[in-house]
């Protein structure tokens, strides 16, 4: 048997006065047990993800490192130096008596502050790196005076630069043609009020054809807003700061209002895999006075997740939609393909074409869809648009008894004002998140 102590949280804060920089390290006083039935605990000291730098012998200092922690146990006097930046569980294991001492019933050690700095750096250089890691390198926008300091940031970020534009609007439009051209999302930075307001159309046209854009708005200190002080662009006396924040709502498919310097790194992860993930413009709301906190320098080391969700269920339905897809195809005569636009907004272009290449059924597109299929292929017809097609396309694809459907954006302007010929019963249309067969079969699979 091993005996093991969880220490769940050390949340006991001070700071010793030599201890100049970083977070305020944790200090506290434990009382450690053990079996008295258990003659040879474990020789070792693990800390929290088991990340052991060295270990020494029973009559030296133990000594355990981690990228977070530093722990020793010293044998003559059992003191535990701990520092821990993160309030996070913690397993102790006690070191091996020696054979001809006494058995302890418990054992007490004290824990004393070690001066330990942890690599650390302001959340605004957090921000702008994780921004530069997706492959963004041109953040567009106008210089405010809520965010200053952090487009400041931008240029302690090797190969990340500022295009500054004319007005909010014309940034929010180069994000959106940044996105389409580049193939990662456009990122775009205003201030509060004015500035995030004077974007939003090119923002909303954004979220209407599915284009990733990161809208980062810096906002007024977290006391102006608590204090609901009257700042300049204030609406009303006693005014609400997030006021603007609510105004793209419905322009946005997720968003970020960064108030809580612990939880803000993951907030800016969260957001920007939700640009990814579901194609659409996002917000983080950073506020003027926590752009300079800091945060540990190691949480850039782990890449942002952009991958699709990989779990048991996922399988089991792509197995189910891979099994009705060809059972379906198989039946049909005058198979074709329809390309449209989405297949671009959802970074799908690569596999897109080598389908195409192995199904050599004749390939259309729509209008948002054109280019995506090079029209110099042999299997390339040509635009269907319904009745407002070139002579001779409507009656070559309507000829069909089956349509493999990709990234159907269906407005008018892109369908030939609604004429398209798309019988559902006849059509495998996959969409970004799901796929409907013709069978009747709705097949859905989450990228979150």
């Amino acid at each position: 048997m091993v005996t093991s102590i969880i220490l769940n949280c050390i949340q006991f804060r001070k700071r010793l006065p030599e201890h100049r920089s970083g977070p305020s390290p944790r200090v506290a006083s434990l009382r450690i047990s053990h079996d008295a039935a258990d003659s040879r605990l474990r020789r070792s000291i693990e800390v929290a993800t088991n990340e052991l730098r060295s270990y020494d012998g029973l009559h030296h200092t133990y000594c355990a490192l981690s990228r977070t922690h530093a722990v020793s146990i010293d044998k003559s006097d059992h003191a535990l130096c701990l520092v821990s930046v993160p309030a996070i569980p913690l397993t102790f294991y006690i070191p091996p008596l020696a054979r001809r001492a006494p058995l302890l019933d418990t054992l007490s050690l004290s824990l004393h502050l070690q001066p330990y700095t942890m690599p650390i750096v302001t959340l605004g250089h957090y921000l702008w790196t994780r921004i530069r890691d997706v492959g963004i390198n041109t953040v567009m926008g106008l210089p405010g005076d809520f965010q200053l300091n952090l487009l400041d940031s931008i240029y302690d970020i090797a190969n990340l630069r500022f295009v500054g534009n004319g007005n909010e609007l014309n940034a929010a439009y180069a994000a959106d043609g940044y996105s389409r051209v580049k193939d990662v999302p456009g990122c775009i930075v205003t201030t509060h009020g004015v500035g995030e307001l004077s974007a939003l159309n090119g923002i909303a046209g954004a979220m209407t054809e599915q284009v990733k854009v990161i809208h980062i708005v810096g906002q007024t200190k977290r006391p102006m807003q608590r204090n609901r002080e009257m700042i300049h662009h204030s609406i009303g006396f006693h005014p609400d700061h997030q006021v603007f924040n609510k105004a793209s709502h419905s322009f946005r498919v997720a968003a970020a209002e960064l108030q809580d310097i612990n939880s803000a790194p993951h907030e800016i992860d969260r957001v920007i895999r939700a640009c990814f993930m579901q194609s659409g413009p996002v917000y983080i709301f950073i506020p003027l006075d926590m752009v300079s906190e800091e945060v540990p320098a190691e949480l850039l080391e782990k890449p942002i997740d952009l991958s699709l969700a990989r779990d048991d269920l996922t399988k089991e339905t792509m197995e189910a939609a891979s099994s009705a897809i060809l059972d379906t195809i198989s039946k049909a005569k005058n198979p074709v393909v329809l390309v449209d636009g989405l297949v671009h907004r959802h970074n799908a272009i690569n596999e897109l074409r080598q389908l195409v290449a192995k199904l050599r059924f004749p390939v259309y597109c729509t209008q948002i869809g054109k280019g995506i299929v090079s029209e110099t292929s042999d299997l390339n017809v040509g635009v269907y648009s319904g009745a407002v097609s070139g002579p001779g396309i409507a009656d070559a694809f309507e000829a069909n008894d089956l349509v493999l459907l990709f990234g159907h954006l269906p407005a008018d302007t892109n369908t030939g004002n609604f004429s398209q010929k798309i019988v559902p019963e006849k059509t495998i249309n996959f969409k970004p998140d799901q796929v409907d067969v013709s069978s009747g079969s709705v097949l859905k699979c989450s990228g979150s």
